[in-house]
């Protein structure tokens, strides 16, 4: 399979181009509150490809594939669809010791 895969850019239900989120990160770059490079792909939901379970058993940091599934929300017809698919590798955090307290408990 070849990444990334482009989408239409238009609702497969009613055929708008109006996207609630492309218009939503719009008006946060025009009003100076995300930088115009944010957010280049839209919305993005990442699902990375990787065995919690063995996190436990890491040493390194290895990298895994993600899947990006880019999507937006009808301006007409509020359905949800997806504009793209990206692929990239990301490093994973080894999991803490079991019995030990995250960083954001123990004020490190």
């Amino acid at each position: 399979m070849q990444f990334p895969i482009k989408g239409t850019g238009e609702c497969p239900q009613c055929g708008s181009t109006d996207k609630v989120g492309a218009q939503y990160i719009q008006e946060l770059k025009d009003q100076k509150k995300l930088p115009d490079d944010a957010y280049p792909n839209g919305l993005m939901m990442p699902v990375p490809f990787f065995d919690v379970l063995r996190s436990r058993l890491l040493t390194s940091r290895p990298e895994v594939p993600q899947l990006e599934f880019y999507f937006d929300v009808c301006g007409e017809c509020l359905s949800m669809y997806c504009t793209g698919v990206g692929l990239r590798f990301v490093q994973v955090q080894a999991a803490p010791a079991p019995g030990s307290r995250p960083p954001f408990l123990t004020g490190n």
